[in-house]
């Protein structure tokens, strides 16, 4: 094989990553040597924690859902339609292109229906569905899930590394909370509680959760890969004691990563001793992952 400017060899037998079958893994032999050891020393995240991700929110058309909200005189107004939004029906949304590692760059405003709709149709919602070729009897997203709504973490659907962050339940404007949720382009993964999601974002975060997702993402254009909800449920993620001196180490750390920190590498040697890495297996998923990204 001729993969990101290196050759190397390969048994065929060992280019899927599955006995089900999967996408060809054409990594570099040093490292498909530790990849399939903690592949099958470690349980996967799914097995893990018992549960899987999910994709983000889907409304089905987003140009009807996503809304442009001015405050005027204490109410909240969509400008288009001059209506007057309650806040319960709204919701702030966050969408690829407000993500990078640890931070959420930005959201948005959208309608947040109830899960059935609405079961007599607002004035207010008549005055939007009119103006955004909205019918109202049919106002409902087209996937949303009580976990959208929690404590997560969240990653792109497409992104060369993989870089996630912590996402609360709640954003606070000016006084009022309104839910937070992702949208389509990010998937996310619930968290029980906040320590856990600093905990997870952590590992996510290092360059060796990085490498285990790239030995198994699909390949996109420029250097770009698909981390769908089933790639990064099937990477390997080793328990971490609820309080123990590593949970508490990954939390801080993430914390302080979220607050702008640069605590990349101590994340790093954080993670390869939670995954039984020696320096020299943590240099060459270093490597891999520099290589693939063309970085």
């Amino acid at each position: 094989l001729r993969v990101d400017g290196r050759t190397y060899a390969v048994n065929r037998r060992v280019l899927s990553r599955s006995v089900h079958g999967s996408p060809w893994s054409l990594i570099p032999p040093d490292c498909a040597e530790i990849v399939e050891r903690l592949d099958r020393d470690i349980p996967s995240l799914e097995q893990s924690l018992g549960r899987q991700p999910i994709m983000g929110v889907k409304t089905g058309r987003n140009a009807s859902f996503f809304l442009e909200i001015e405050r005027r005189n204490g109410k909240l107004i969509d400008v288009r339609s001059g209506a007057v939004v309650p806040p319960a029906a709204l919701a702030r949304c966050i969408r690829g292109r407000d993500l990078k590692a640890w931070t959420v760059l930005r959201s948005s405003w959208m309608l947040w229906p109830p899960h059935e709709g609405w079961s007599r149709t607002p004035r207010w919602l008549e005055q939007v569905a009119e103006v955004r070729g909205l019918d109202p009897a049919g106002c409902r997203l087209a996937f949303v899930r009580p976990q959208h709504a929690g404590i997560k973490v969240v990653w792109k659907d497409l992104s060369r590394r993989l870089s996630a962050a912590v996402v609360p339940p709640f954003e606070s404007i000016d006084g009022q909370q309104f839910c937070l949720v992702p949208n389509q382009t990010l998937y996310c993964l619930s968290a029980q509680t906040l320590d856990e999601a600093h905990v997870l974002s952590a590992i996510f975060n290092s360059v060796v959760f990085a490498a285990l997702a790239l030995s198994r993402a699909d390949r996109a254009k420029d250097r770009h890969y698909r981390y769908f909800a089933r790639t990064v449920a099937a990477v390997p993620l080793p328990e971490v004691k609820r309080g123990s001196v590593e949970w508490l180490h990954l939390g801080q750390l993430s914390q302080r990563a979220h607050r702008g920190d640069d605590v990349s590498n101590e994340i790093d040697h954080a993670a390869s001793a939670l995954y039984g890495l020696t320096a020299v297996e943590l240099d060459r998923l270093r490597a891999f992952v520099r290589q693939r990204l063309g970085a």
